[in-house]
């Protein structure tokens, strides 16, 4: 059975975290961060403070792994994700 236009519009803004975040909002974090290469590589990547927690959910989501974080300047973060591993 084929997924309705509809269908896809709803997933996209399901609540899937307990932090509230949608999928949209986990894809559109991941894909800032992500490898240019491949979605499931290693990350390191800086993000603002701003960011920080809807990153480190989405990196939790795809990449099936939790990422460290290390605070660098006043509102900055290193993170780092081993890449996929489900």
């Amino acid at each position: 059975m084929a997924i309705s236009e509809d269908q896809k519009e709803f997933e996209k803004h399901k609540v899937v975290t307990n932090g509230g975040h949608t999928i949209k909002n986990l894809r559109d974090a991941f894909e800032y961060v992500e490898d240019e290469k491949h979605w499931k590589n290693p990350i390191e990547c800086v993000v603002n403070v701003d960011i920080l927690v809807v990153t480190i959910e989405a990196i939790k989501y795809f990449h099936g792994v939790v990422p460290t974080i290390k605070a660098i300047d006043c509102g900055k973060f290193i993170i780092n994700s081993s890449g996929y591993n489900c």
